[in-house]
């Protein structure tokens, strides 16, 4: 096989910079520019050897198909990649459901312990892709399958129609594409088919899936225990649309104050700013004169960034906002 080339004419590395962790990563920009990379293409079920899933290689494939994404090869060719790097996953499944005539796609990851657990109920984290982004790519981005075999819950990757979500700006709140109900739907369909923990069900997004996220506490509550947004706050037209949640749901804000696409301090007839939307779920949770508990973490201090936590709770309600001082567009760890 030919080997490929990373470097272009002048010699310059391609594949550099390309630390999908880095607080000053490269996700904003695809998330942005790309609409249409990864396509949908992509097996049915993984069930691959376990020595094939090394952090090791799974990053090296990961660069490959940004550098291939930047050198703008044609789309068949980042399929295969993608094909090959979502198969080397043990344990997860690429699914689909049609709801309303429209087939829905998803891919679910069930923990290691799932099969020597017979007995046991999971509980369930949903994770939603950014726009532009593929399930696959969230999956990847993230690694939360690691965490799931750690903590013992099942992750399900939803794809949004047009690798995006109804957040209610950039499109139609009432004309839009139905996600909530795909991800209502696809919940009945999971207690189905899997052992889940309908008291602990979970929602997470990062940008536009952060949004979606917030989306579904407003939408979902009775379905949701809890959801976490990164990089990302309440949609306006959320807030709109919907007066009070139909029950007190646990909510997180993670944000960075230096965030360049969705900005901390929030846009007009767009989104809250992070602290409106803090105080939004407060009220929400009928926390609004419970007193603020506050954290700082500063684990790297050379690395120019440091947590700032702001709690508010009671004996069964839960709301906080985790501020990135200088953190960006990104998943935070």
């Amino acid at each position: 096989m030919k080997k490929l080339n990373s470097k272009n004419e002048k010699g310059e590395d391609l594949s550099a910079n390309l630390d999908l962790r880095s607080h000053k990563s490269h996700y904003p920009k695809r998330e942005l520019k790309r609409k249409a990379s990864f396509n949908s293409q992509l097996p049915a079920r993984f069930h691959f050897p376990a020595a094939m899933c090394s952090n090791y290689l799974i990053n090296q494939i990961l660069k490959v198909c940004s550098l291939l994404l930047n050198m703008k090869i044609k789309s068949v060719v980042t399929i295969l990649l993608t094909c090959l790097l979502t198969s080397m996953i043990v344990n997860a499944q690429v699914k689909s459901l049609v709801v309303n005539d429209v087939k829905r796609r998803y891919i679910v990851y069930v923990p290691k312990s799932y099969e020597i657990k017979k007995d046991k109920n999971f509980p369930v984290v949903f994770n939603f892709h950014g726009g532009g982004m593929t399930m696959a790519e969230q999956m990847l981005y993230t690694q939360m399958n690691k965490t799931a075999d750690k903590y013992n819950f099942i992750v399900v990757y939803p794809q949004g129609i047009k690798q995006d979500w109804n957040v209610g700006f950039e499109m139609s709140y009432t004309e839009g594409t139905d996600d909530i109900g795909f991800i209502d739907s696809l919940l009945t369909s999971l207690a189905k088919d899997y052992r889940i923990d309908s008291k602990k069900v979970y929602a997470t997004g990062l940008s536009r899936g952060g949004f979606f996220s917030q989306r579904i506490a407003s939408e979902l509550s009775d379905k949701f225990t809890a959801i976490a947004s990164v990089g990302a706050t309440m949609p306006e037209p959320v807030v709109k649309h919907n007066n009070r949640t139909k029950t007190k749901i646990g909510v997180m804000i993670v944000h960075g104050t230096s965030d360049e696409v969705v900005k901390y301090e929030g846009k007009k007839e767009a989104y809250l700013s992070a602290l409106e939307t803090y105080k939004y779920w407060k009220s929400q949770n009928d926390l609004s004169n419970s007193k603020d508990i506050s954290k700082t973490i500063d684990g790297n201090k050379s690395d120019g960034t440091r947590v700032l936590i702001s709690e508010s709770m009671n004996d069964s309600n839960y709301v906080s906002l985790v501020t990135i001082k200088e953190g960006g567009h990104t998943w935070a760890g």
